[in-house]
C-alpha cells in the first residue's frame, strides 16, 4: 500500500511542475521585435506636408521625427499606418519612423530623407 501511494505523489508532482516535458510555466515568453516597413514619400517636394504610411506589428504605437514636429500614430488591427507630417521648409528633412508594440517592444528605426524645396 505504502509503494502505491509513493507512485500518486510522484505522478502529480511531475504534472503540477509542468508535466516533464521541460517547460517551466513560469519562463517568460519575449514578444518578437515590431518592424516598420515604409512606403516612400517622393523623394523630393514641394508641400510641407506629406503622408508617411506603412506597416508594423498590429496596434503599434508609432513616434515619426525628423520633420517640423514629432508625430504619434497608431497601427490599426491589421498592423497599418497612415500619418500626415509637416516637414522643415526648404531642406532635407530625414524622416524616422520608430513602433513600439503594445508589449512595450521597439523597433529599429526606419527612415527616409524627403527634401522639401518650394520652388
Amino acid at each position: 500500500m505504502r509503494l502505491r501511494n509513493l507512485r500518486i505523489i510522484l505522478l502529480f508532482s511531475v504534472i503540477a511542475c509542468g508535466g516533464g516535458d521541460g517547460s517551466s510555466p513560469t519562463t517568460p515568453v519575449t514578444p518578437p521585435k515590431p518592424v516598420v516597413t515604409l512606403k516612400l514619400p517622393q523623394s523630393h517636394i514641394n508641400v510641407l506636408t506629406i503622408t508617411i504610411s506603412g506597416s508594423t506589428a498590429a496596434n503599434a504605437t508609432l513616434q515619426i521625427s525628423g520633420g517640423a514636429a514629432i508625430v504619434t500614430a497608431t497601427a490599426g488591427a491589421s498592423g497599418t499606418f497612415s500619418a500626415s507630417v509637416t516637414l522643415k521648409a526648404n531642406q532635407a528633412n530625414q524622416i524616422s519612423v520608430v513602433a513600439t508594440s503594445s508589449a512595450g517592444i521597439r523597433s529599429t528605426a526606419a527612415v527616409v530623407t524627403v527634401v522639401h524645396d518650394d520652388i
